[in-house]
């Protein structure tokens, strides 16, 4: 139950965003707003214990939402870092692991299946590396 309710919400809030971002005359949702969702699915990839099937959802509601506000992402991603990575060589393994996720393998920034293959597979490669820092006791 608690993966069908999971991946309900990331499916809503998916598409909430792809809706801004295709009418953002229409859009009535804040950066702070976006920032908030970013934290809780990221926090649910990075920190959380989640199945693995829910790790290719996660990413189909990620990208656009990063997407949708860049500045929130970056935040974010230090607010995540900051508070979860104890020690120096860990935040620096994750900064460049976060970096990486949309940086690597040709990823533009736009929405289209092949750059949503692309995102999925570094989203595998950002768990690899980061998941390890942030969650290390």
């Amino acid at each position: 139950l608690d993966e069908w309710v999971n991946r309900s919400g990331l499916r809503a809030i998916r598409a909430l965003t792809i809706a801004m971002l295709k009418y953002p005359k229409h859009a009535n949702t804040s950066p702070q707003q976006i920032g908030a969702m970013q934290r809780r699915v990221l926090q649910m990839l990075v920190v959380d214990k989640l199945s693995s099937g829910l790790v290719e959802p996660i990413a189909d509601t990620l990208f656009p939402l990063i997407l949708a506000s860049p500045q929130a992402y970056s935040q974010v991603v230090q607010t995540i870092i900051n508070t979860h990575a104890k020690q120096p060589q860990d935040r620096e393994r994750a900064r460049k692991a976060f970096g990486m996720l949309l940086g690597a393998n040709g990823l533009k920034r736009e929405l289209s299946t092949a750059n949503r293959e692309i995102f999925r597979r570094n989203i595998k490669e950002l768990l690899k590396i980061a998941r390890p820092v942030l969650t290390r006791r």
